[in-house]
């Protein structure tokens, strides 16, 4: 499921006027130091999710952020929240730039978050970025299912190291071993069992992805099916059990025809 993740866009200048010549365009890079999500199913069903991002301004100047979280397979996100640990709270306005904002929107079926900070340049800062997700949770008797696109590839970047940690509420445990795609992690369960964390085994190149997919026990959280997931289990019902034998099918009138010919 791809939600985004939540991705983080850093916003650029894009051009710089220098005593009364043409203006030009400067270099700026980054890196992520760290990019960990931390994915709370709360009893209510919802999750709640935390990004800390540590970011470390490499050239040129930044003034803002930017997110865009896809709203498909959830049923609405909001409870939005922008902090940097230790420092400022960000406060939500619904238009301007001043430090310490951030506004949100939506586009096209997405989230757009964008916080702003006071200049940085050849320093590292670090946010938090959390929001809650509605109908995120596929429901089964079976298992209840979460799978995430923690980390996407829409960024220009590379991450030096990457996590992510899945909390389940009280009386939840983990069916069967966890699960996840996009850069190699490895994993290791809470001695409770309530938690996983995934740890990437590698940096993350811009095209990398980090996704989890994690199944517990049904009945902890509501029994109540989000309104995507009835087409979602007819198109897997498909792909599973009727796309091969029609692909078969296909297969074997070619060959008829080839011979026909």
């Amino acid at each position: 499921m791809r939600l985004a993740r939540i991705a983080l866009f850093i916003a650029l200048l894009a051009l710089l006027l220098v005593g009364g010549q043409p203006a030009q365009a400067q270099s700026k890079t980054l890196v992520w130091e760290l990019y960990d999500v931390s994915l709370t199913v709360l009893p209510s069903g919802d999750l709640r999710v935390v990004e800390r991002q540590r970011i470390r301004f490499t050239s040129g100047t930044f003034t803002f952020g930017f997110a865009t979280i896809p709203l498909s397979k959830t049923e609405g996100i909001d409870g939005v929240a922008v902090s940097e640990p230790g420092g400022a709270q960000y406060q939500e306005t619904s238009f301007g730039e001043e430090p310490s904002t951030f506004t949100t929107s939506t586009f096209e079926g997405d989230l757009e978050i964008r916080w702003f900070f006071p200049p940085t340049a050849n320093a590292s800062r670090t946010f938090d970025l959390a929001y809650t997700v509605h109908g995120a949770i596929r429901v089964n008797a079976s298992g209840d299912k979460l799978q995430w696109f923690a980390i996407d590839n829409q960024r220009d970047f590379p991450i030096e190291s990457a996590s992510v940690t899945v909390v389940l509420p009280a009386g939840a445990q983990f069916l069967r071993n966890p699960d996840s795609a996009g850069v190699e992690a490895a994993w290791g369960l809470s001695p409770d069992g309530s938690s996983v964390t995934y740890i990437a085994s590698r940096s993350l190149s811009p095209s990398d992805t980090f996704e989890i997919g994690v199944e517990f026990t049904h009945g902890v959280v509501p029994d109540v099916r989000p309104g995507w997931q009835a087409a979602q289990d007819q198109s897997e019902a498909y792909e599973l059990g009727v796309k091969p034998f029609v692909d078969l099918g296909l297969g074997a009138l070619a060959a008829v025809l080839i011979l026909g010919g």
